[in-house]
């Protein structure tokens, strides 16, 4: 793509700008200090507790206490329970013998360069070459985005995810379906929820993904369950899922749309939200009318798009962005896994107040989740609300200020959907 002198100094200088503002933060966070307690801690709680002989699904507060001699505040949220399935636990078993800092570093040291790849995949298949250009717009965009920064501070999964659905869409459309469908198989078996993109896999016809993708899938847990031992499963599918899901069904940063919906219209006692008449089976009525719909549009994009390669990428972007929608628990930095809708979205969308739909929805996504609360609400309710300790948000507040994010994740799946699906006219 060709770029003007004076537009290549401004993306220098914003990239320069970047780096001295943001670079700090990112060396503070990715080797975490001393005391911090992040989402890979459960991970590695895990690991390190089937390391000494111990259930790898045990109570969380005294894993970390054991091992660690921490005490978490108990304002604070913290798991009871690891959350994640036994094929990420799988992952993260050889960083077990390292002190958990220490463990976080190396994971972000590992997995941080996939999402690298993952952007430089989706571009190389959109048709441009990314040379050094690319490299500084990558620095000026990406240091500022809120969903990669918590990926390096938490120590999150959606790096290696990432990768994985880049990888899978760029195999998909070379037609190499084996290596498409195994790389889905392998991200459902790490975080459950990118199973739905298998989905399209079956409605545009493409057996061998959809079967490489189970075959990859029942792989990944066949080697946790050697591993870890069978009942890790029964466990995990009997008491962790029914606790998490409930633990955060309708908190206000669960963007999907059954958290939508509880908080709307029957709000449980963890949303913090004022008591309001509640319509629990109205909420539940448009929750599965919410779910049949995406999961409707994502298999019509894919049957109808079957026979062009843009028509399957317009439904593999849907597919994306729909399983976020669909996951029973969808956090703001899962934006990070969009990387394929919002590449061909910047590519492809065509002109016009979808476009500028579009730039807000990513600007939304980009920028940190309590941004709309810090401007409406101010900077000591949205710190509240980082630690869940804010004051009850009034129905007002939840539907216009705590839900903009879930506004951005539908408004960006239904612009995938705007996506030409017929090859564009030489």
């Amino acid at each position: 793509m060709p770029t003007s002198p004076r537009r290549t100094v401004l993306w220098v200088v914003a990239a320069a700008l970047a780096a001295l503002l943001y670079g700090p933060a990112y060396l503070a966070v990715v080797r975490p200090p001393p005391g911090f307690v992040g989402d890979f801690v459960q991970d590695w709680l895990s690991a390190r507790d089937h390391a000494a002989g111990l259930p790898v699904y045990g109570d969380l507060r005294a894993a970390l206490f054991r091992h660690t001699g921490l005490i978490p505040d108990p304002r604070d949220e913290f798991l009871a329970v690891n959350a994640h399935p036994p094929a990420s636990v799988l992952l993260v078993l050889p960083l077990a013998p390292l002190a958990p800092a220490d463990a976080h570093f190396a994971w972000n040291l590992a997995t941080l360069p996939l999402a690298g790849v993952a952007v430089w995949l989706v571009v190389r298949e959109l048709g441009y070459r990314p040379g050094w250009r690319g490299v500084v717009i990558g620095v000026a965009l990406g240091l500022p985005c809120a969903p990669l920064f918590d990926q390096v501070m938490f120590g999150q999964f959606n790096a290696l995810l990432v990768f994985l659905l880049a990888a899978a869409w760029a195999a998909d459309r070379r037609d190499l379906s084996w290596l498409a469908g195994a790389c889905v198989g392998v991200a459902a078996a790490v975080k459950l929820f990118p199973a739905f993109v298998a989905m399209y896999f079956v409605a545009a016809g493409r057996w061998r993904a959809a079967v490489a993708a189970v075959v990859a899938f029942g792989v990944m847990n066949a080697v946790a369950a050697g591993v870890l031992g069978g009942e890790t499963f029964q466990v995990y599918v009997a008491e962790v899922i029914p606790v998490v899901s409930g633990e955060f069904a309708g908190v206000w940063r669960n963007l999907s749309a059954e958290s939508y919906w509880l908080r709307a219209l029957a709000p449980p006692p963890q949303s913090r939200i004022d008591p309001a008449p509640a319509f629990p089976l109205l909420a539940r009525a448009l929750i599965v009318a919410s779910q049949l719909a995406v999961v409707g549009a994502v298999a019509w994009a894919a049957w109808a798009g079957r026979g062009t390669t843009t028509g399957r990428d317009r439904a593999f972007a849907a597919a994306c962005a729909g399983m976020l929608l669909l996951a029973p628990t969808s956090w703001p930095h899962y934006f990070l896994l969009l990387a394929v809708p919002v590449g061909l979205l910047v590519a492809r969308l065509p002109a016009g107040p979808g476009r500028w739909a579009m730039w807000a929805c990513l600007a939304v996504a980009w920028l940190p989740d309590t941004q709309a609360s810090k401007l409406v609400l101010g900077p000591e309710r949205a710190f509240a609300m980082i630690k869940n300790r804010h004051d009850p948000l009034t129905p007002a507040e939840n539907l216009l200020v705590a839900s903009v994010q879930t506004y951005a994740l539908a408004g960006l799946f239904a612009l995938t959907l705007r996506l030409p699906r017929d090859p564009s006219p030489s």
